[in-house]
């Protein structure tokens, strides 16, 4: 049986991933700008990946019921944060 999926769950889906792909991009720019050039790569390449995992998507023809840019964006989530606290280790 599949469940329904709330309307709502869309909206907050895509604030959700939209906004941690901006705080990837400020983190990134602010990295580069204190000097630390390889985080702030490191930032800004999450946010192209994700993004590009939102294009490959689209550009398939957005199948249906398979949340693959979610993947990616989560697996991007995990990455920075794993990296983070190693950082701050």
């Amino acid at each position: 049986m599949v469940s329904q999926i709330p309307p709502q769950h869309g909206t907050v889906a895509v604030g959700f991933f939209l906004l941690f792909t901006v705080a990837f991009v400020c983190y990134g720019a602010g990295d580069l700008r204190t000097g630390a050039h390889r985080w702030g790569l490191f930032g800004l390449a999450l946010a192209a990946v994700h993004v590009g995992g939102w294009a490959v998507w689209i550009a398939a023809g957005t199948p249906g019921g398979l949340a693959l840019p979610e993947l990616v964006g989560s697996g991007c989530v995990s990455t920075w944060i794993l990296g983070t606290a190693v950082r701050m280790w």
